[in-house]
């Protein structure tokens, strides 16, 4: 895929219905940057999120260019 700042790629088995979806082992990786482990989304009655994500130099300005930087850790 394509974001502002370059090319990017997300990997996961995935599961849900038209409430939820899971992803048991997302691994997210743009430029040098990346962020794995597990996130659930929710549209059922409002977008929610729950994610247990690593992170590793991974730079906010791939999707919006006003948020330079890196950020890393869980």
């Amino acid at each position: 895929m394509q974001g502002p700042a370059g090319a990017f790629s997300l990997q996961s088995p995935f599961s849900g219905d038209l409430q939820q979806l899971f992803l048991p082992e997302l691994l997210l990786q743009a430029g040098q940057g990346r962020a794995a482990g597990q996130l659930s989304l929710g549209f059922a009655e409002s977008l929610s999120w729950d994610g247990r994500l690593q992170l590793s130099e991974l730079d906010p300005a791939y999707w919006l260019a006003e948020m330079p930087g890196r950020l890393g850790g869980p």
